[in-house]
């Protein structure tokens, strides 16, 4: 049985040249690819739609090294599938409302691969109903909504995007099945290696989109895929490449999905992305048989070749590759971190961005109970308490540093 209408939808591509623009190339072309793969198994009698969610770029002037990638969507167009991107806060000068300067300029003026949304926008998908061509479901394409908008609304961002949301809903038959593309962070969606969970006024509620008039609501802006609600279908697809080493554990990729009448099934599927491998070596910090150095030489002069051993644990081949070393400021001076490199590269290593020395003397040795696995709020009050700081300043130091950090615990 076949959908009543199925699409890509991809997001956050943030091409960019001075930072592996080639990897990023290369999972462009497996996008392009891979839909051009599932409309040929699906046939060209179901609606298809290619739909990026903004941030193709880093900057809104993009080079033409970096434009040229994003031309590559024109393949697309060869296949007969339509296209569309959305402008998002990458894209846009941070000092013009959405419609005025972005990085899908030249795209649109050169009449470029994909159709160019720079105002919310009403899509109808057109399929056949008994032979006819007909109003089958509605996108709703909403870009960022840009600073100097918001200022002349009056309004924060989740008030904006409500007020747009509803007056583009109020134009559709009731009934309809409605996909909603935008570009935002949900105040409820994690980010970051420890699915930290942010705050502000800036973030709209889960509970806005959680609308039983939207079959779909497809974002981007966060790069962390992932899925917030069922009914209506809430995700992020995350972005296609890895940008940091923040990223390092996440799976990168797109979406494909199918609708079915009112039911949305949907796959995602992971890009070719770069590994990214963060290397820590703890030569100061408490040995556990958990901890791959738990075993470390006690003869400092046995630690350089200890380390380059230790190295081969790590499946540096072909990943991007960064070290850090938490050691003593004696433990240090045994340590040629050239040689280092040289093993790593030797290994395969696609790259070292960096070797990092984290030298720990008396006076700033962390207690052992602030860990990785703790929250930056809960690390913050553990280590106040280490300095024999009284309560109320305390008190003062977690408060202020929540405001700084901007997460919960």
């Amino acid at each position: 049985m076949k959908p009543d209408f199925a699409g890509v939808f991809t997001s956050d591509w943030h091409i960019d040249k001075t930072r592996n623009i080639e990897d990023t190339a290369r999972c462009v072309d497996f996008v392009i690819a891979e839909t051009i793969r599932l409309r040929g198994e699906l046939g060209r009698d179901v609606p298809f739609t290619f739909t990026h969610g903004g941030d193709g770029f880093r900057s809104p002037s993009p080079s033409p090294v970096e434009t040229d990638i994003m031309h590559r969507t024109r393949k697309l167009r060869e296949y007969g599938i339509e296209c569309e991107v959305i402008v998002a806060n990458h894209d846009l000068l941070e000092t013009e409302e959405y419609g005025r300067v972005h990085a899908f300029i030249d795209m649109k003026n050169l009449g470029g691969a994909m159709t160019v949304v720079e105002e919310p926008a009403i899509m109808p998908v057109i399929g056949k109903v008994n032979g006819v061509d007909q109003q089958i479901a509605f996108r709703l394409l909403i870009p960022h909504i840009g600073k100097a908008k918001l200022q002349r609304l009056g309004m924060t961002y989740p008030q904006a995007f409500k007020r747009t949301l509803d007056e583009m809903v109020s134009q559709l038959p009731a009934g309809s099945r409605i996909v909603v593309v935008s570009h935002f962070f949900v105040k409820e969606a994690k980010v970051g290696p420890n699915d930290h969970i942010m705050d502000g006024g800036h973030l709209v509620p889960l509970a806005d989109l959680q609308d039983p008039r939207l079959l779909m609501v497809l974002l981007g802006d966060i790069h962390k895929a992932q899925k917030l609600a069922d009914k209506p279908l809430v995700l992020y697809p995350g972005s296609i490449d890895r940008v940091d080493f923040g990223e390092a554990e996440d799976p990168k990729g797109f979406v494909y999905y199918e609708v079915y009448g009112n039911e949305v099934k949907v796959q995602f599927i992971q890009t070719p992305a770069r590994r990214f491998v963060h290397i820590v070596a703890d030569l100061v910090g408490p040995k556990t048989q958990g901890d791959r150095f738990f075993d470390m030489p006690e003869n400092p002069s046995d630690i350089q070749p200890w380390l380059e051993s230790k190295m081969a644990d790590y499946e540096a081949k072909d990943a991007i590759v960064k070290v850090t070393i938490r050691c003593g400021p004696n433990q240090k001076g045994q340590i040629d971190d050239r040689r280092l490199n040289d093993v790593l590269v030797g290994l395969g290593a696609d790259r070292v961005r960096s070797i990092n020395f984290d030298v720990v003397t008396a006076e700033n040795r962390r207690a052992p109970e602030i860990t990785k696995a703790l929250s930056p709020v809960v690390a913050l009050e553990k280590w106040a308490e280490t300095q024999g700081y009284q309560d109320m300043t305390r008190q003062s130091i977690v408060i202020a540093g929540t405001k700084l950090i901007g997460v919960s615990k």
